[in-house]
Formats: C-alpha cells, sequence, structure tokens
C-alpha cells in the first residue's frame, strides 16, 4: 500500500495574497482585438461594458430556487410560508 502524502502547510491569508500577487505581477497584459460577436464566443472582454437596454425587455425570473434560513427550521417539524 502506498504512503498517503503530507498535506501542504496551511498559509495564513497574507501568505497567500502574497503568493497570488507574485505570480500576477509577472503576467503580462494581453493585447486588444477587434472581433465580431459571433466570434468572440469563449474570449475575455478587455473592458467593461453596458447594454444600452434590458434584455429581456421585460420582467422574468431566469433562476428558480428556494431559501431557508436556518434559525427557521430550529423548532421541527416546521412550517414555512412560500412566498
Amino acid at each position: 500500500m502506498a504512503a498517503v502524502p503530507e498535506p501542504p502547510p496551511i498559509v495564513t491569508f497574507e501568505e497567500a495574497r502574497h503568493i497570488v500577487e507574485g505570480h500576477a505581477s509577472r503576467l503580462r497584459p494581453r493585447s486588444k482585438e477587434l472581433l465580431e460577436l459571433l466570434d468572440s464566443a469563449g474570449r475575455i472582454l478587455a473592458e467593461q461594458l453596458a447594454a444600452d437596454r434590458n434584455f429581456p425587455p421585460f420582467r422574468r425570473a431566469t433562476r428558480d430556487g428556494y431559501a431557508v434560513r436556518a434559525a427557521d427550521l430550529a423548532q421541527l417539524p416546521a412550517k414555512l410560508r412560500v412566498v
């Protein structure tokens, strides 16, 4: 049976930040290019973009789901109100 390797040491937030900043400082800005919309799939925007209108142009929930607060489940069985 193979030996289990030791986990890497835990680093503090400041140490992790220093590591990330060290790697980030070596990155070069990429050049910009102008592409047609259909050729831009999977690409990263070089600058912020703001829409000039709402889309879709009507009120719509694009995600359905639910949420509960732990405090509401402190006494079981619990009755919850759907809103």
